[in-house]
């Protein structure tokens, strides 16, 4: 697998990675235990994933409207905040939260968190 597909699997987020994979999607769509079975293929850097995200036009708008999209916890999370955006991690209330000023910063370690990979 090149490491563009590995990027472009991690953006589109679970259950659409299993797919970019080429990979069945495990029969309990569990949230989280489900990513961490995945996560395990990623071998690309934040700093890869923050240039991927950076070129390709409108990805980070599409992940922070797939993180208001999410409909269940624990997960992580990117908000719109004044001066920037906030991401970390929600479960009966947020928690590891970081500030980054531009979109594509946040929407990268917004994945980051996602799969459970070390973050920006």
């Amino acid at each position: 697998m090149s490491k563009s597909d590995e990027l472009a699997a991690a953006c589109a987020l679970y259950p659409d990675a299993c797919k970019r994979l080429n990979i069945p999607e495990p029969e309990f769509r569990g949230n989280v235990a489900s990513r961490r079975r995945l996560r395990c293929l990623f071998t690309f850097t934040g700093a890869e994933l923050r240039n991927y995200i950076e070129i390709t036009p409108g990805l980070a708008e599409t992940l922070y409207d797939k993180s208001l999209d999410q409909r269940s916890t624990p997960s992580a999370f990117m908000a719109e905040v004044p001066g920037g955006f906030t991401v970390g991690w929600f479960d009966c209330g947020p928690s590891e939260e970081r500030f980054h000023q531009r979109i594509q910063v946040a929407a990268a370690d917004f994945v980051l968190a996602y799969w459970g990979l070390p973050r920006l």
